[in-house]
């Protein structure tokens, strides 16, 4: 039914740590509404809360805040393609907006019990060294990967490494002044990191000429070297656009429906092209 569906994608889209956070807010605030004198406000406030992802104690009567404690922004960086400084901490540094990860998703992610912060001195920083890459094409023949792979790769992925490469993204800024760099910094800026594996990214674009642009294939090899610089290793680099996205969640959903989701251990983790 309807109700299943939507429950479904919410699952699909919002982590475990980020669904707990909405229900125990929604449950503060169903609790505070019996000594509100204004529940309408209250609610608002309360979105607002859910929103920002703000940790808040909502004085009887009020509506407003006495104490707050916004939820830490923690992330989990240990992975085999960073530095052997065992697990880091890593402080957000740009909003994540209109993409399907979202900040709130970022904030809420556990980090392990002996996490340690990372300082301003040791945080990861992208080369600025030049690349010797090809002037960016805008035509030509491109790379088309049936959505059936793209599904596959959506239940090996690494959402913790995905969380952590997003969270460097911004970093591309400060290529964007280099001659040779400077193009293919712009293109990924216009996306935000969607699947990734230990071989492939797929990075999704709300617009349609951009992704086309990350497919070209005579763009690949510089993509591949600058995206290197912020994962740490070489991976193919593929682009889907918003109506690519929404096809590849339906595909999912009635996949998962009809229980014909390939199961992890039998999906090959092979380049895309």
């Amino acid at each position: 039914n309807s109700k299943e569906e939507d429950a479904k994608s919410v699952m699909m889209n919002f982590s475990d740590d980020e669904l707990t956070f909405y229900i125990d807010t929604l449950i503060k605030c169903q609790n505070d509404f019996k000594t509100a004198s204004n529940p309408s406000f209250l609610f608002e406030i309360y979105l607002l809360k859910m929103i920002n992802g703000i940790d808040q104690t909502i004085p009887s009567g009020s509506g407003l805040v006495t104490q707050e404690k916004k939820i830490q922004p923690e992330l989990n960086t240990h992975f085999s393609t960073i530095s052997p400084a065992s697990q880091n901490i890593v402080e957000p540094t740009e909003k994540i907006n209109k993409f399907d990860v979202t900040e709130k998703e970022t904030k809420n992610i556990e980090q392990s019990n002996n996490a340690v912060p990372v300082s301003p001195e040791i945080a990861f920083k992208i080369s600025k060294s030049s690349l010797p890459l090809s002037p960016l094409k805008v035509e030509g023949d491109s790379y088309k990967v049936d959505l059936d792979r793209i599904l596959e790769l959506t239940i090996i992925a690494n959402k913790a490494e995905k969380l952590s490469l997003i969270e460097r993204w911004q970093q591309l800024n400060s290529l964007l002044d280099d001659a040779e760099q400077g193009p293919y910094a712009s293109l990924l800026l216009e996306g935000k990191p969607y699947i990734l594996t230990q071989y492939n990214l797929v990075i999704l674009c709300d617009l349609k000429a951009p992704a086309l642009k990350i497919n070209i294939k005579d763009n690949q090899e510089s993509l591949v070297k600058l995206v290197k610089k912020l994962l740490g290793r070489k991976v193919c680099v593929y682009a889907l656009n918003r109506d690519d996205s929404t096809h590849l969640m339906k595909m999912y959903r009635n996949k998962e429906e009809l229980r014909q989701l390939p199961k992890k251990d039998s999906v090959e983790d092979s380049k895309l092209f």
